[in-house]
């Protein structure tokens, strides 16, 4: 359950109750995409099954600012 981003370890401040014994090898994301997780990573489907996705897939609005 170790995420990597450019081969270096992610920091991830939350507690996962659930590890996971899921492994997959390196993937190069081409530009202008984007790789997607999910949050509950052990039932989410998304860019482990579905690959990256373009960057014009993404919508979002902002409701309330936090900084």
């Amino acid at each position: 359950g170790t995420l990597y981003t450019n081969n270096q370890k992610l920091d991830e401040r939350f507690q996962c109750n659930m590890p996971s014994s899921e492994s997959m090898a390196p993937v190069t994301i081409p530009l202008g995409s984007v790789f997607v997780m999910g949050d509950n990573r052990n039932l989410s489907t998304d860019s482990r099954v579905f690959g990256a996705i373009t960057s014009q897939m993404i919508k979002g609005k902002m409701i309330f600012p936090l900084w």
